[in-house]
């Protein structure tokens, strides 16, 4: 995976053009309201202050990172805003309320209340877990050391695959090599078009947030569960009191720029918010 920019171009991007925000959460920046041209100390302090205040929207926290932070290219702020904003778009639709099918990850005894209060996290390693069961392989706790070997990894992808399109190779799964075998495994999620934010190496150690963000993707682009018969989703979902661990409600973000774009005919700012495709029956 290649290294992020800090310093340099890298932040001059940043400061000059937040519509990194829009990669996360589509449509949360009107594109208009972004100083392009002619770039000025104080329309580049705009286009951050425009980020920030955008980050925030889509649940990001930003308390104690302000305009110059950024201009100066801080890493430790940088960066920890950048996970943030990346985090908020993988997990913006890994929550009951937007996808009916994660109802199939409810257990013996509990209700729909009690899966609603997981969060993201917890619902993705439940997800990891109930694909790992039907394989009958041990279950994880963690995407850090219980993912270490990639063995897990290779069951996933075997499991949640098109078995008509996708073969997952498993030649690599005794491969004595740790990282060897975490390179056989990404080249499998390479065929789903899935090896994005890890390399051998993160796999390896057990990074944290890059595998969380991995199976993240895996989740948004193959969730592999099927639809629960009988189950009358909207009417119960109605009675239960929701539990946001994300802020995924839209903000008007530009509209402290209605007036700058006013004589370009603004029109409606916020559009419509396109929303992922993540029901996939097995």
């Amino acid at each position: 995976m290649a290294k992020l920019p800090t310093r340099g171009r890298g932040i001059d991007t940043w400061r000059q053009h937040p519509k990194m925000i829009n990669l996360s959460q589509p449509d949360t920046i009107d594109e208009r309201a972004i100083n392009t041209t002619k770039l000025t100390p104080f329309t580049i302090s705009e286009n951050v202050n425009l980020a920030l205040n955008s980050a925030s929207a889509i649940g990001c926290t930003v308390v104690n990172i302000g305009v110059q932070d950024l201009q100066e290219g801080k890493p430790h702020l940088v960066l920890g805003l950048l996970w943030q904003i990346i985090k908020a778009g993988l997990f913006a639709d890994i929550e009951i309320s937007k996808n009916e099918a994660l109802i199939a990850l409810l257990k013996d005894g509990e209700t729909l209340e009690d899966l609603m209060k997981l969060s993201p996290e917890e619902l993705l390693l439940r997800w990891v877990n109930c694909h790992l069961s039907n394989a009958q392989w041990p279950n994880i706790t963690n995407f850090s050391k219980d993912i270490k070997d990639s063995k897990a990894y290779f069951v996933l992808l075997r499991e949640i695959a098109p078995k008509d399109d996708v073969f997952i190779d498993f030649s690599g799964f005794n491969e004595p090599n740790d990282l060897k075998r975490a390179n056989y495994m990404l080249n499998q999620a390479d065929k789903l078009g899935c090896r994005q934010f890890v390399s051998p190496s993160d796999v390896v150690s057990g990074n944290p947030k890059l595998n969380l963000a991995f199976v993240a993707n895996l989740f948004n682009m193959y969730p592999a569960l099927n639809k629960v018969e009988g189950f009358d989703f909207l009417n119960q979902i109605d009675d239960v009191e929701p539990h946001i661990h994300y802020c995924n409600e839209r903000y008007d973000v530009t509209a402290q720029y209605r007036k700058k774009l006013g004589r370009q005919g603004a029109g409606d700012l916020q559009g419509p918010r396109k929303k992922q495709e993540c029901h996939k029956e097995k």
